[in-house]
């Protein structure tokens, strides 16, 4: 990468301030802590909620498909947001 290169920085410290800039407008990070996680937003809190609501079983797998979002984001939402426990299913004993 060209930049990387010009300024004698790694590939993902650029890509990292790249998309620091897409989300806050702004290439300087906020003193007030770690920035926002876009996944969990407003909008997504209420239909996931609706959803377990409706149906208690149903897996974070399937959440993340649904709603077409990074499985780690679904857990925090769940987990954080939601104030919930996600289970892992008991294995299979053979």
């Amino acid at each position: 990468m060209a930049v990387a290169e010009r300024f004698d920085v790694t590939r993902k410290t650029v890509y990292s301030s790249w998309k620091l800039h897409e989300e806050t407008g702004d290439y300087q990070q906020c003193s007030g802590g770690p920035r926002q996680h876009s996944g969990c937003s407003e909008a997504l809190v209420e239909p996931v909620k609706t959803r377990i609501k409706e149906n208690p079983s149903i897996s974070t797998r399937t959440l993340t498909r649904d709603f077409n979002v990074l499985e780690a984001t679904m857990r925090r939402l769940v987990k954080v947001d939601l104030s919930q426990i996600a289970w892992p299913r008991p294995r299979c004993s053979s």
